[in-house]
């Protein structure tokens, strides 16, 4: 347990470094705010303009910040991937698809807050700091505990 332990903080600092080394924040924020101005415009027909850093409504804004992109609760389910023990082909592969879900995850959820934020506002705070707050976290959850099943299913 305690190899485990520091294997994952070492995991942990290491994926924080990159991230806060390279500019995968600022290109994670840009991503997504590029990706939420396509869905809100071309599925949700809500017409919006890129200002900076926040998508700008007939009369409201959305800012998308570096919070949003999610690199540290992102970097902390990397790290458990890492530091847990099991073949290198299956945390590379478990690592590529979760990292796809999870940003497809969070496109999903800032598009919906938009949506929200124009339509229904009132329930916007709610919906923002605490139902899609504890989604994430379950998806996270769920993901890990995923990855562990398969590590006995795919290593047979």
């Amino acid at each position: 347990m305690q190899l485990y332990t520091l294997k994952y903080i070492f995991y942990f600092l290491l994926i924080v470094l990159l991230f806060k080394t390279f500019p995968m924040e600022d290109i994670l924020e840009n991503f997504l705010l590029n990706a939420t101005h396509w869905i809100v415009t071309s599925v949700f027909k809500i017409n919006n303009v890129i200002q900076s850093d926040y998508l700008l409504f007939e009369n409201k804004k959305l800012i998308i910040s570096k919070e949003c992109t999610g690199t540290i609760p992102i970097s902390i389910f990397l790290a458990a991937i890492m530091a847990y023990p099991s073949p290198t082909k299956i945390k590379f592969l478990f690592i590529i698809l979760s990292l796809f879900l999870l940003n497809m995850l969070n496109i999903l959820r800032i598009s919906s807050l938009a949506w929200i934020l124009q339509f229904h506002s009132s329930y916007y705070d709610i919906i923002h700091n605490y139902i899609f707050i504890i989604v994430t976290l379950l998806t996270f959850f769920f993901l890990y505990l995923y990855y562990i099943k398969s590590i006995d299913y795919y290593s047979k």
